[in-house]
């Protein structure tokens, strides 16, 4: 087989056989307490915490994570106390 024609990766030890993100060990509860940082920087506090907990919701979904009700409020509850008013960590 000539080089040209060569499968990429194929015999070659230095391809990427695994998306990164499978390399990198994040806890669970870790993945979920970023989903909320970054919402909660998003939305700057002007929501109501039922639709700040549905954007969570959602955007967990759209990332492959699935989380029950009970642990979102919990790390919400937990992420909003270390919050200020002014959106900036206490």
């Amino acid at each position: 087989m000539n080089e040209a024609s060569q499968v990429p990766g194929e015999g070659d030890a230095h391809t990427q056989d695994e998306p990164v993100m499978e390399q990198n060990d994040v806890s669970e509860r870790a993945k979920l307490n970023g989903i909320i940082a970054q919402t909660l920087s998003d939305l700057g506090g002007q929501h109501p915490l039922t639709d700040i907990e549905a954007v969570v919701r959602q955007r967990s979904a759209e990332t492959g994570l699935s989380y029950s009700s009970n642990e979102v409020s919990t790390a919400l509850q937990e992420a909003i106390g270390h919050v200020g008013a002014d959106g900036m960590s206490e």
